[in-house]
């Protein structure tokens, strides 16, 4: 039967007459799978010069679904407009500018970019049926938004009908443009490798794995005074000194097995002179191995003589640097107007704390420094050439980043450092720290303050005493002659006022002259005497006392100190609730100091005042610091604070600025045997 209906087919195209199709490939007369075959079923080719698929000619039908099924990029233009058909292994050479609207386009259309070339081509085909062949021919087609450079092979063939009339060309191509630029590299990498093999100024031997070499470049042959033709008939192991031919070969095994070696050898000349080298070699991708090869003869000599000079030098240097290291002076030298550190010594790295300094500037390490003029200061020597000394000069740093700034006294130099030609390169510094010295002297002026206000003290005491015992001896007389009920009561009020003027002065007298030895006393009296001091002043400034005592035990103390201390919490309590008044809370129990475990007395002082600050809280214990004005020497609290701690005790403060709960709690630790007998 397949014989028949092609002897029959055969016979009406013989006849020049359109064979008729059998009814199930009318029906279907694209054939295949995939995306290529679903768009060309798909498409209105009634909009296009071909018309329906119904009616293409068999022999369209014939190229189509043979097209479709090639797995190998086809492309068919069709008659005289070149109407255009592709297949799915085609599709991906378009890019999406041109996929799938290329499909049943007009070929001028879509490639307008390339048809100065496949125009001519594509004419030839169509009008004398001359099939061309292109290898790797450049095509720059518009892909992916760009003019691309492409290569290709591909033939065009002439597609004829039964007439043998040219009906189209039919495109069998392959994209080569990976493979045709690799290759071009390679022919590159190629041409280059030969020119820098023998231009090289390092020679270069190339051998197989036996040693025997098969390429040596211009340089080598000068280097052992060869010629070419005479290195390619010895070994390597022939030009290396005989003491390094087993090291030559298990160098050339660990090669085999990877890698790179780079050595100094001993190269052997045709005179036989012996040449230190370095050889730096590798594995090639055929397998043979490759060595370049610089003469070190002269560098070798000139290192010798340079370690020779390295080690005097460093000698030098040592001596320098452990003289740079116990300088008795902080010492650091700063490169170029940025002042980066280049070198410090221990001492400076001591004053300036826990801080990276080397390799950073003054203003990155030292940023406190800026604000304080001593960035201005380096600008000024740097600037003008000329030395600045400073003394006694107050500097505020930051021993680490988590201190405050602490206050430190220096002497030191600026220093221009001048290179040969008189520039300035940078800074020396040179200096001292005089803190603790100016600390002293600080101390001392203070000592001297202290010492001169008692003195004061004790002399305006020792004045007063005197006319108070003649008033108090002159009121007794009176009150004893007077006959007037009322006049002997008045007097006997003055009496007791006087008593209370001698009683401070009595305690005056004792503030400047320490008790000659300890006493028991007891809280009571203690508290007692103090409140009584200030009775008056208390009913003035309308302050209100509450006591709680709770503590028996006595405390071996010098009672005059004591009664100091407490007389100083009492006045600024009293000084703190000044107009207004408030109340005035003196509280005692026993009790335990956990840090030494000793057990003593507790004494609270507390006023309902206006409170302080967290900052003038921190700073009450100092000297000469003040709150009252003309009113306070700033000595009380210091003074307090020192008495405190000669008796082994303890002082602390706490303080509120909180409305309606502003007040100021002092509570002393005073240990039953604060003074040993």
């Amino acid at each position: 039967m397949l014989h028949q209906s092609f002897v029959t087919v055969k016979d009406q195209e013989d006849n020049g007459e359109q064979p008729a199709a059998p009814a199930s490939y009318r029906q279907n007369r694209i054939f295949g799978a995939g995306e290529m075959a679903d768009l060309t079923r798909a498409l209105d080719w009634s909009q296009t010069p071909v018309g329906p698929i119904d009616q293409w000619p068999e022999t369209l039908l014939v190229t189509v679904n043979t097209m479709l099924a090639s797995r190998h990029p086809m492309f068919l233009w069709w008659g005289k407009e070149l109407v255009q058909f592709y297949n799915d292994a085609y599709r991906p050479s378009l890019g999406a500018d041109k996929h799938p609207s290329a499909l049943g386009q007009n070929g001028i259309d879509c490639w307008p970019e390339i048809w100065p070339i496949i125009g001519p081509q594509i004419e030839d085909v169509m009008t004398n049926g001359q099939a061309s062949w292109h290898e790797d021919q450049l095509v720059p087609i518009i892909r992916d938004g760009k003019l691309e450079d492409v290569y290709w092979t591909y033939g065009y063939s002439p597609v004829r009908d039964s007439t043998g009339t040219i009906c189209g060309t039919l495109v069998v191509c392959t994209e080569t443009t990976g493979r045709f630029l690799a290759e071009q590299r390679q022919l590159t990498s190629q041409e280059q490798y030969k020119a820098l093999f023998e231009l090289a100024s390092d020679a270069i031997f190339v051998a197989n794995v036996e040693g025997r070499i098969t390429e040596a470049n211009h340089a080598a042959c000068k280097l052992l005074d060869y010629t070419r033709d005479e290195l390619l008939q010895l070994n390597y192991a022939d030009i290396v000194a005989p003491s390094e031919r087993p090291r030559l070969w298990s160098a050339r095994d660990a090669l085999l097995h990877g890698g790179v070696s780079v050595e100094e050898w001993h190269h052997v000349a045709r005179s036989g002179s012996s040449l230190a080298t370095e050889a730096s070699a590798a594995i090639l991708p055929d397998g043979r191995w490759q060595a370049f090869v610089r003469d070190i003869t002269d560098r070798k000599r000139l290192e010798q003589d340079r370690s020779r000079l390295i080690g005097e030098l460093q000698q030098q240097r040592e001596r320098l640097a452990d003289l740079f290291q116990q300088a008795p002076a902080f010492f650091a030298v700063l490169r170029g107007p940025d002042y980066i550190f280049e070198m410090i010594n221990p001492l400076y790295q001591e004053l300036m704390g826990q801080r990276d300094l080397i390799g950073k500037s003054v203003r990155e390490a030292i940023p406190e420094a800026e604000g304080q003029g001593f960035i201005a200061l380096l600008d000024e020597v740097y600037r003008s050439g000329k030395s600045f000394v400073g003394r006694r000069t107050p500097i505020h740093l930051a021993r680490t980043a988590s201190q405050p700034l602490e206050e430190r006294f220096l002497d030191f130099v600026y220093q221009p450092r001048r290179e040969p030609d008189g520039t300035i390169s940078g800074i020396i510094v040179l200096g001292v720290d005089v803190t603790e010295s100016k600390r002293a002297e600080l101390a001392l002026m203070q000592t001297e303050k202290l010492a001169a206000v008692g003195r004061l003290a004790s002399s305006i005491a020792h004045e007063i005493n005197n006319p108070l015992e003649s008033v108090t001896n002159l009121l007794y007389l009176a009150r004893e002659t007077a006959l007037n009920t009322e006049t002997r009561e008045y007097l006997a009020i003055a009496d007791r006022e006087l008593r209370r003027v001698a009683v401070i002065a009595n305690q005056t007298l004792r503030f400047h002259k320490q008790s000659s030895k300890p006493q028991l006393i007891t809280c009571d009296d203690l508290i007692g005497s103090a409140i009584s001091v200030y009775q008056g002043r208390l009913v003035n400034s309308s302050v209100g006392v509450e006591k709680r005592k709770r503590a028996t035990s006595p405390v071996l103390c010098f009672e005059g100190e004591i009664r100091q201390v407490l007389s100083n919490l009492i006045v600024n309590a009293i000084d703190a609730m000044h107009p207004h008044g408030g109340r005035l809370i003196m509280r005692s129990r026993e009790g335990t100091d956990w840090k030494t475990g000793r057990r003593g007395l507790i004494l609270t002082v507390a006023d309902t005042g206006s409170g302080m600050s967290s900052e003038t809280a921190a700073k009450i214990f100092e000297p000469f610091f003040t709150t009252k004005e003309i009113g306070g020497t700033g000595l009380g609290l210091w003074v307090s604070d020192e008495i405190v701690q000669r008796h082994g005790g303890t002082l602390a403060v706490r303080s509120s600025q909180r409305q309606g709960r502003s007040g100021t709690v002092f509570t002393l630790f005073l240990p039953f045997e604060a003074v040993v007998r």
